[in-house]
């Protein structure tokens, strides 16, 4: 969905010498800010990182993101939350190709 943006590195399993598999390594090239600083919960810090609550107390916690910081990128790290986010687009694809190894949660957006 983003052709040259990011990497794929094809991994070879291997058992007892033999390829039993391929595997495909994602690299995300996009790093941008995209934090709510408006609505996430608890506020963002004085340097715009995103802290859960303590003492196990998360279930007010609220992370959201800016749809208009996202802008049209279909894959990208937080730089202030360092998580990597797929659009729901691209979550859709990826789905539908039935891949292991990928797990989505839905994230409120602003």
């Amino acid at each position: 969905m983003e052709p040259g943006v990011h990497q794929f590195f094809p991994m070879d399993l291997l058992v007892n010498g033999a390829k039993v598999a391929t595997y495909y390594w994602f690299v995300c090239c996009t790093r941008i800010a995209t934090l709510s600083a408006e609505h996430c919960y608890p506020p963002l810090n004085e340097r715009g990182f995103f802290k859960a609550s303590l003492f196990g107390q998360q279930q007010n916690d609220r992370l959201v993101l800016s749809r208009e910081k996202i802008g049209a990128h279909h894959a990208w790290v937080d730089k202030f939350h360092g998580v990597l986010f797929f659009s729901n687009a691209f979550a859709e694809r990826l789905k539908a190709l039935e891949l292991s190894g990928v797990r989505f949660r839905p994230i409120s957006e602003a």
